[in-house]
């Protein structure tokens, strides 16, 4: 493996793994793994799905919230921008028509949630699901009302309340 070959794996977030250092020759002649090949191949699996993904997506939305409320945005608001662009998965074009502004601003309010969240809004796409999952638990019919704080910040209305007690 010469160093053009390590680059275009890199770039592809692979890896190479040579058999010299990761596998033994055995004296009957199988390959035997030297350690777990899970631990080689723990960064290319996954992140867990779930609650864990859930609690990622809380704090994302916590994090556009706190954004939102940082400045006065006359079009295209960054919460507008988010949901559309990152939990509906619309164009940047697509995104600008319903915010009734140029695609140029929303790449303005992306570069803006990037920086905030130090990931690309790309990347936040994969949450899509736990983004609609809590915006539906927010516009459950049988809930007489909704703590939306606490949806989002995973805290109770309860807890808010205790607090205040003292």
């Amino acid at each position: 493996m010469d160093a053009v070959g390590v680059e275009i794996l890199r770039g592809a977030r692979g890896e190479f793994f040579d058999l010299q250092t990761n596998v033994l020759l055995m004296p009957s002649g199988t390959l035997q793994a030297k350690k777990n090949p899970m631990e080689l191949l723990t960064a290319f699996v996954p992140e867990p799905v779930g609650q864990a993904a859930d609690e990622v997506a809380r704090r994302v939305l916590a994090m556009v919230e706190a954004l939102e409320a940082t400045g006065k945005w006359r079009k295209a608001p960054v919460t507008k921008v988010f949901q559309l662009y990152c939990a509906k998965g619309l164009s940047r074009a697509e995104v600008a028509k319903r915010s009734g502004c140029s695609p140029a601003l929303v790449t303005l309010r992306l570069k803006l949630i990037e920086k905030k969240l130090a990931r690309k809004p790309i990347e936040l796409r994969q949450l899509s699901p736990q983004f609609e999952q809590i915006e539906d638990s927010l516009s459950d019919p049988r809930a007489k009302t909704t703590y939306r704080k606490g949806a989002i910040y995973g805290d109770s209305a309860d807890d808010e309340q205790e607090e205040g007690a003292f």
